[in-house]
């Protein structure tokens, strides 16, 4: 599969800002995310976030910060 750099560049996908984060454990507790939905988890310094799979394969890119530095992840 090519890259389809025209699409890229204008930017199609509503890129998703990661502004708050909080443990999986709540959100599963509280139902909105199941025990067996899938989830994309990134690391770096220690920390780790989950990108709920449902919310990734709408926008296809989130960013934000973690352990202090930038990121960003596409799926």
């Amino acid at each position: 599969m090519e890259l389809d750099f025209n699409r890229f560049s204008k930017q199609s996908f509503q890129p998703f800002p990661v502004e708050s984060t909080e443990p999986l454990k709540n959100a599963v507790g509280r139902r909105e995310i199941k025990k067996d939905d899938t989830v994309l988890v990134v690391g770096r310094g220690g920390e780790r976030l989950a990108f709920w799979m449902y919310q990734m394969t709408y926008h296809h890119v989130a960013q934000g910060k973690l352990a202090g530095e930038p990121y960003i992840v596409n799926y």
